[in-house]
């Protein structure tokens, strides 16, 4: 969903066909998630509209968690050198980049972080296939530097975060212009 967009628990739990109560614990907690905020009234909620030092700050958050898996990622494992990434569905191509990375039990709480993090970036992503320049090679070096693991995976991770850091007022801006 777009920043700023209002969702109504009763519209959302009639199309669940679920009850009030049960939709409205759900965005409680992603509003604690930060996935959601509630509205000034307390009685309704929406996407949060990150401002460009938010977008900037998850970016560079999305990064250090990152690196933390990536010391845990044994180097030379089987990569499918053919992957494409996506560009109709940017968050998705990037949690594929990461996933090998994120699946080491003994990093399951960095990547469960990460996936908190992936979900509130998750709205400006869609808007990186047009302002990334080499989006798809971006992905591509990402997912390979994981793979290869030490520094290259360290390096692919640090480029991978400050091109999207230096980006984050173009993609607030192209978001804002999309959903207009």
């Amino acid at each position: 969903m777009p920043p700023g967009i209002q969702v109504s628990v009763k519209e959302t739990a009639a199309e669940l066909r679920l009850s009030h109560t049960p939709v409205r614990e759900a965005f409680e907690r992603l509003v604690g998630e930060g996935v959601l905020t509630a509205t000034p009234d307390r009685h309704g909620f929406a996407t949060p509209r990150p401002t460009v030092r938010d977008l900037a700050g998850l970016h560079r958050l999305f990064g250090v968690l990152l690196r933390g898996v990536a010391g845990g990622v044994p180097g030379g494992w089987q990569d499918d050198d053919r992957w494409t990434p996506d560009p109709a569905d940017p968050s998705n191509a990037v949690e594929i980049a990461v996933a090998r990375a994120c699946s080491a039990p003994e990093v399951a709480i960095i990547a469960a972080a990460i996936r908190g993090a992936e979900l509130r970036l998750v709205s400006h992503r869609l808007a990186e296939p047009e302002v990334v320049p080499d989006w798809g090679g971006g992905l591509i070096a990402l997912r390979a530097g994981l793979t290869t693991g030490g520094g290259a995976a360290l390096r692919a991770i640090d480029e991978f975060t400050d091109v999207r850091t230096r980006r984050a007022q173009s993609l607030v801006a192209a978001i804002e212009d999309l959903h207009r």
